[in-house]
């Protein structure tokens, strides 16, 4: 069986060799040089390893200059990826190469990392090889992609050449990237979010920019305007910082296509972007590590959906079900539950087995919603995003939306922690904006008296220097409860 999406490379290779393709801070790729770098990468690796084995090879690296090629390379030689997230704690990652068989780790550091408890190959000098020949590799045996971890130990999915290649043309079908597109994304490209966007880049031919590192506000409407950006990829965070920067469409430069994912992006939000920046299309979207990418994707100012990220993408289904389990009419909310071909088998378990329970009766996200007669997904929250407190429903997420609607800030979010008198607390943690020395407290809370009932009241608003955050831009839960107990004990 032909690998489908080396196969999808080596088209684009052969219809425009020297057309732009990745580009980063220091580096640029055509089409031909990145399938050559690639395929030398490839025989690195089968030079090193004993190819009577089918072997799982982890990528240990940040930069996406060499993340790319490697992830192209190893599906070159004819194995299957493990993405790692560097920033984990080493033991984390010790754990996922532990619980997945990884049996080889590379990267550009010259020197085997912490955490990597597996034989490591330093790729910082890559030799030229002259190997053409295309490896079979079955299509079950593409990657194993890990959660991003946001509420306890990541979890290992495999993942399908056919599933990600699936989920990139379904993607492509609403979002419409063209080959003379350029696509900036600023997230590590070790997340599921970064892979669709490089996803998207195959199919469509489309270059790809990708800039890791702080680029918020105005250093963000610089990258666009100075590279000739017309499609960025980011984060609601991503998208707040735009609206507070760029006060009109004339700082956003050539961008037609701004992509929101990883995180809930208010609907107060969305319609500021589409009035503000009449030029740029705002697409939001759901996705999930669970089915390659995307799940739903919403063009909003086609739709006139706002608030909604979408219906699912072609093939695929949800619904949302109740704690019984019955599947919910159009308007009342439960868990969103999915089905469909781009779904993974299950989880992968410590013995090599694939957990099957896990989606025989479709996938339940942990997300809450509902969705309308038109079939347009609305979330919630997550299912630990809603708590009782005082005997009544709280969302999280609600009373974060009212923090910003409050309070101009740079960044916040709502923790959650135990107390032994009162049982669960919020606090909330907010980043100031830059230039603003102090927070007017007391005044956000008796805003927030207005708009919020007294169970939803944040006992303790506390100035943070940073979110929590992981990074495909979701909150840390745990993260953030523990930095709100340490700054607790602090006072």
């Amino acid at each position: 069986m032909r690998h489908l999406i080396l196969d999808r490379l080596n088209d684009l290779r052969a219809q425009s060799p020297q057309a732009p393709f990745i580009q980063t801070a220091d580096h640029s790729f055509s089409r031909q040089a990145f399938w050559d770098e690639s395929r030398c990468v490839g025989a690195r690796l089968r030079q090193a390893c004993d190819n009577s084995e089918q072997h799982t090879i982890a990528i240990h690296e940040f930069e996406p200059r060499y993340f790319f090629v490697y992830l192209v390379g190893i599906w070159m030689a004819g194995y299957r990826v493990l993405p790692l997230n560097i920033r984990m704690p080493a033991a984390t990652i010790a754990r996922c190469i532990e619980k997945t068989g990884c049996n080889i780790a590379i990267g550009s550091q010259s020197s085997r990392p912490p955490g990597v408890d597996c034989e490591y190959l330093p790729l910082d000098a890559i030799e030229p090889d002259s190997t053409t020949g295309l490896p079979d590799l079955p299509a079950d045996d593409a990657m194993i992609m890990l959660t991003s971890g946001s509420t306890g130990e990541p979890k290992a999915i495999p993942l399908t050449s056919r599933q990600l290649l699936d989920n990139a043309l379904a993607t492509q079908q609403v979002v419409g990237l063209e080959p003379a597109d350029k696509l900036l994304i600023t997230m590590p490209p070790c997340f599921i979010t970064g892979i669709a966007h490089f996803m998207s880049c195959v199919v469509s031919g489309a270059c790809l920019l990708s800039v890791t590192g702080f680029n918020f506000g105005e250093q963000l409407i610089r990258l666009i305007r100075e590279h000739g950006v017309t499609a960025f990829g980011g984060s609601p965070t991503n998208i707040r910082r735009l609206l507070a920067a760029a006060p009109d469409t004339g700082h956003l430069g050539k961008l037609g296509i701004c992509i929101s994912s990883g995180d809930h992006l208010a609907a107060d939000e969305q319609q500021m972007f589409l009035d503000r920046y009449t030029r740029t299309r705002l697409i939001y979207m759901y996705g999930l590590s669970e089915v390659g990418g995307r799940f739903c994707v919403n063009d909003l100012r086609t739709s006139g959906k706002i608030g909604s990220p979408g219906r699912p993408i072609a093939g695929m289904s949800l619904v949302a079900r109740s704690p019984d389990g019955r599947d919910l009419p159009a308007g009342e909310s439960g868990e969103i539950t999915i089905s469909g071909p781009m779904l993974m088998a299950g989880y992968l378990q410590e013995d090599g087995g694939i957990d099957v329970d896990s989606v025989v009766n479709g996938f339940a996200t942990g997300d809450l919603g509902h969705v309308d007669e038109d079939g347009y997904l609305y979330i919630i929250g997550r299912t630990n995003d809603v708590l009782k407190i005082g005997g009544e429903k709280v969302s999280i997420p609600h009373v974060e939306n009212a923090i910003r609607q409050n309070l101009d800030c740079a960044d916040c979010t709502v923790a959650v922690i135990d107390d032994p008198n009162l049982g669960k607390v919020l606090i909330g943690l907010v980043v100031p904006d830059p230039g603003e020395s102090r927070i007017d407290i007391v005044a956000l809370m008796k805003q927030l008296r207005i708009v919020l009932p007294p169970n939803a009241l944040p006992a303790r608003i506390l100035e943070v220097e940073a979110v929590p955050r992981t990074g495909s831009g979701k909150v840390a839960r745990q993260e953030a409860s523990a930095l709100a107990l340490g700054l607790l004990k602090q006072k």
